[in-house]
């Protein structure tokens, strides 16, 4: 289990996810240092956050979600809105999945399978220009058609409590909701109006915050260690960084 996010900024977006992998069946945690950020090959306007499932035939996801973009001729992904992008990926990930399924058993000896999820942000060819747009979607598709958010804060995740906890971070939505002060109308994003810069440096920092009040919550969802984030320009500009935010299990 694991948490990417994609926040919204008044010259782009920022987008993170953390390096927790754990065990598919049992959950205990096998690394802090897992990759699931890929930024886009040709130094494209965009990043995929492949999550869930770790690897397929022993192939780390982000570096098969690589391999995907990498193939894809230069002016043929140029050409692609995210949408379509979202759409291929989500296609290679199925094949892949077909090819070699990984599946496990639960607590009842049911058959699981670990699928993935994906969330991609930043500009495509059909962007309206300072306006990012961010998909994501599931593998299997189980009839779920990819989803185009509209938020300033969008997260991508296995939809356990560490989620909510970690949207709630970035979004006062929950707890105004609970408060009785939520207004019609009212900018419930908390980094509001801010930039790419100062949103990743307020997000850090939030992370680390919540990694130290809240270590149990994040343990117990599998989210953690070494966190990846990126900045996606309006001007087609794309840094990736990483920080060492915790809380952290293993080191390998």
């Amino acid at each position: 289990m694991s948490v990417g996010m994609a926040l919204s900024a008044s010259n782009g977006v920022v987008v993170f996810a953390d390096g927790r992998t754990s065990h598919a069946v049992g959950g205990e945690a096998q690394s802090d240092t897992t990759v699931k950020l890929v930024a886009a090959p040709h130094d494209l306007p965009f990043v995929v956050v492949p999550l869930g499932r770790a690897s397929v035939n022993g192939v780390v996801t982000a570096d098969l979600v690589e391999l995907v973009l990498d193939d894809l001729p230069y002016e043929d992904l140029r050409m692609m809105n995210l949408r379509t992008v979202t759409q291929y990926l989500v296609a290679a990930l199925m094949a892949a999945d077909a090819v070699w399924p990984q599946e496990g058993a639960g607590e009842k000896s049911e058959s699981l399978r670990t699928g993935f999820s994906l969330l991609v942000a930043g500009y495509g060819l059909a962007t309206p220009p300072g306006n990012a747009t961010v998909w994501t979607a599931t593998v299997p598709t189980r009839g779920v058609p990819l989803q185009r958010s509209e938020e300033p804060v969008t997260l991508c995740g296995s939809g356990t409590d560490s989620d909510t906890l970690l949207r709630d971070l970035f979004d006062s939505f929950n707890d105004d909701l609970k408060d009785g002060t939520l207004v019609d109308g009212q900018d419930t994003y908390r980094l509001s109006g801010l930039s790419m810069t100062q949103v990743r440096e307020r997000a850090e920092a939030v992370l680390r915050t919540a990694a130290g009040s809240y270590p149990r919550e994040l343990l117990d969802g599998g989210v953690g260690g070494w966190w990846l984030f990126a900045q996606v320009g309006s001007d087609g500009s794309v840094t990736v960084d990483s920080a060492d935010i915790g809380p952290m299990i293993v080191r390998g």
